[in-house]
């Protein structure tokens, strides 16, 4: 995310593009990480799963904007990601770091 507010700075739309299809993109994790996940999560395993789509689906449109060199566009979804991004961490954030002893 930091990466991408640097290069809107810039209108480094290649970097915007590139930078946000990794956040799409990203890779599933293991079935075994996947296990532990959800029986942690128990029954908001479907809320977060809903929320990472849509951090996911945010970040693709984000990309999209930036291939067409939109500057007004590409900040509109760079504020839907932040936005998507936030209500996940929110909701989630300190029950993560606390059962996973993350700082």
């Amino acid at each position: 995310m930091q990466t991408i507010t640097g290069a809107i700075a810039l209108e480094d739309w290649a970097v915007v593009s590139k930078s946000a299809a990794l956040i799409s993109a990203q890779p599933d994790i293991s079935a075994k990480e996947k296990t532990r996940l959800v029986t942690f999560l128990g029954e908001k395993a479907p809320i977060f799963h809903a929320m990472d789509a849509a951090n996911h689906t945010a970040a693709q449109t984000l990309s999209d904007a930036a291939l067409m060199d939109d500057g007004p566009l590409v900040i509109t979804a760079f504020a839907n990601l932040q936005s998507s991004c936030l209500a996940c961490h929110q909701q989630f954030r300190a029950e993560f770091r606390q059962q996973f002893n993350r700082p």
